[in-house]
């Protein structure tokens, strides 16, 4: 059962030994603050030391980015297996973000989310796009970034791409020229299983690119598209219907809030290919109209 080190406690003046592993088991249901807020690290040398062997996630989110709490994560080395990172929405700039993607804690890293950070400008992607300490990152969240052309064409070459299992790009305004290179990117991981594109104002014409790109033909592992809050019309469904032999293997396909009529639609519902993949109507939600708002009629 992995290391035989054991903790020893007295129940009736009798000794009950614990192994390392079973209380590894334990502690993975605790959420990551706890374990260095509770002093559960202090309960002994063997539960600290098996603290270490913890994924631990930091989340941060909505909260402001501090330069000096963030100087502090880079020196800590109970982060040394730092597996999740939410920064969503902490008005983070490049010189934040550099402290963070400059120290080895984040060498672990797998899941980083950035969204809502639109202060992050060219210079944070250029930072994250040629960080070399990322390498075991496989999601990642640009929601609602403000990428600009030239950010997005550098992230399309990135060497950060190949290993992403997911990728989040909504609430970017992508244009046609950028969809282009996006999507006929050779870096696009091949182990890709969700891509994100919601409210990024795609019309037919990124769709049609979409289609004419490579990105269902050689990305096998793909499972979930989302396409939602774009402005797709019915010449989209009749190209889907065209192309629905490429859509095989994908468990979702996210479609909703686009600019179907009901025979867009029906073209859709009657594919039985696309039928079992396609999602085009969503429960509604006061989210869905805020984030149009906010990423497209402003």
């Amino acid at each position: 059962m992995g290391q035989q080190h054991v903790s020893k406690y007295s129940i009736s003046h009798e000794y009950v030994h614990i192994p390392d592993d079973i209380i590894y088991h334990i502690l993975t249901f605790v959420p990551s603050q706890y374990i260095f807020t509770n002093q559960i690290m202090s309960v002994s040398r063997q539960w600290k030391r098996v603290c270490f062997r913890l994924n631990i996630s930091v989340d941060l989110k909505l909260k402001p980015a501090n330069h000096a709490k963030f100087k502090l994560m880079a020196k800590c080395r109970y982060l040394n297996n730092l597996t999740d990172l939410n920064l969503r929405s902490t008005d983070l700039h490049h010189f934040g973000l550099s402290i963070l993607l400059n120290s080895n804690r984040v060498k672990n890293l797998k899941i980083l989310n950035l969204a809502g950070n639109y202060n992050l400008g060219h210079e944070g992607i250029q930072l994250l796009c040629e960080c070399p300490n990322i390498g075991n990152l496989s999601s990642l969240s640009l929601e609602g970034c403000y990428l600009e052309p030239k950010s997005l064409k550098l992230l399309s070459s990135s060497l950060m791409l190949p290993y992403l299992c997911e990728l989040n790009l909504s609430g970017n305004l992508i244009s046609l020229e950028s969809a282009k290179i996006l999507f006929n990117s050779p870096y696009l991981s091949k182990q890709l299983k969700r891509w994100i594109l919601k409210s990024c104002t795609f019309s037919d014409e990124h769709f049609e690119v979409f289609l004419s790109s490579n990105v269902l033909k050689n990305y096998n592992n793909l499972t979930l598209l989302d396409f939602s809050i774009n402005y797709l019309t019915d010449n989209t469904a009749s190209n889907l219907l065209k192309e629905s032999n490429k859509f095989w293997n994908l468990q979702e396909f996210n479609l909703a809030r686009n600019m179907f009529t009901s025979v867009g639609e029906n073209l859709i519902r009657n594919c039985e290919t696309l039928n079992k993949v396609v999602v085009l109507k969503e429960k509604q939600s006061n989210n869905y109209s805020k984030l149009r708002s906010f990423f497209i009629d402003q």
